[in-house]
């Protein structure tokens, strides 16, 4: 503790125990869970091991992340630049990994400086492709094992553009909501996919400051099961009426400009949802481990690809196993991969903040 004594001449000094700073929250395990589910959902999604009803989930395990994300926010001074600087400095990390790998793996064809700067340019435009895919133009435009990042600089964006969000109350925040609406109805007809995903952006800021606005309210049990009850049966519906939801490529439904509306709808009731649940049964051992795996959800969506890459080259020894068993073992090794990674990233991080 510092200790000042000013009168009659004294000096500042520091006694030999310092204060003890106030314990953090406890993490929360539903909500670690709920983040660990939307990643094993992504890597199943990329690994072709989805089940039938994966189709329900898919439409709002992305979303997901920013609302949870809005959740746990908290505004403080240079919140909005913290968080700018925790997305976007593990996006340029891997991004430069894969481009290594890429130039590790050059066995001839095209130029290697070719593809290189390819990549770079993908890398930095931060897109999936240059054109909607409904288009028919197939121009992709990240390097091999980047593309799940969009996600990272989509909502990066998003936090920039929810900063005022975050300001209003109100009717004032009302009015912006109805204008960052719009704005993503107007960009759909845009005939290409805006870098970092800008077009998508707006609408990724409502999710955010969506979380953000749920954080006040308590969440029991009785809560929680009252929303699974109420909220199951009407997010099913919106689903099979909206169709297919991809964010990374700006598809909202089949709905025209009505399924912007209907894909918030379903991105909140979908989290709604995932969290009730999580929360009823967060004292199970099975929902606790996949907590531990969401406390990783970041890594995941980074580094899959490539231990999915890796484990392809283990496919002989996937034949001793039964044929029902050869996805969730690839699964299980996929993620496991990404969590020993994450916890290395995170004692190096450790150590290099001790030294500094």
């Amino acid at each position: 503790m510092i200790t000042t004594d000013t009168q009659n001449g004294g000096s500042t000094h520091a006694c030999s125990k310092q204060a003890a700073a106030p314990p953090s929250a406890p993490r929360q395990i539903w909500l670690d869970a709920l983040k660990g589910a939307a990643a094993i959902m992504v890597v199943m999604s990329h690994v072709g091991a989805l089940p039938a009803w994966g189709y329900y989930v898919t439409a709002c395990y992305i979303p997901l992340f920013f609302i949870a994300s809005g959740y746990t926010f908290k505004i403080r001074e240079h919140a909005i630049r913290q968080k700018f600087s925790a997305l976007v400095t593990p996006y340029f990390g891997w991004a430069l990994f894969y481009l290594l790998l890429i130039t590790l793996r050059h066995t001839g064809g095209e130029p290697l400086l070719y593809r290189l700067l390819c990549g770079a340019g993908g890398v930095l435009y931060s897109r999936v492709a240059f054109y909607p895919l409904s288009s028919g133009n197939d121009y992709y435009l990240f390097p091999d094992g980047t593309t799940p990042m969009w996600f990272l600089t989509c909502m990066a964006a998003s936090y920039l553009l929810a900063k005022p969000l975050f300001s209003f109350h109100g009717k004032r925040l009302i009015a912006l909501v109805c204008v960052y609406l719009l704005l993503t109805a107007l960009m759909t007809c845009m005939p290409v996919l805006l870098p970092w995903s800008i077009d998508t952006a707006f609408l990724g800021a409502l999710l955010i400051i969506s979380g953000y606005l749920l954080k006040p309210y308590p969440f029991t049990s009785k809560c929680a099961l009252l929303l699974v009850v109420i909220l199951l049966p009407v997010y099913i519906l919106l689903v099979d009426v909206n169709g297919n939801i991809n964010m990374s490529v700006r598809e909202y439904g089949k709905l025209g400009v009505l399924s912007i509306l209907l894909f918030y709808l379903i991105s909140t009731g979908g989290t709604l949802i995932a969290a009730g649940l999580f929360r009823l049964t967060e004292r199970l051992l099975i929902v606790k481990g996949i907590a531990l795996i969401g406390r990783s959800s970041l890594t995941i969506l980074c580094a899959h690809a490539f231990f999915v890459a890796l484990c392809k080259r283990f496919t002989p020894l996937f034949n001793a196993l039964p044929a029902e068993a050869v996805m969730p073992v690839f699964v299980v090794m996929v993620i496991g991969g990404c969590v020993l990674t994450d916890l290395a990233i995170k004692r190096v991080k450790v150590r290099v903040g001790r030294i500094r």
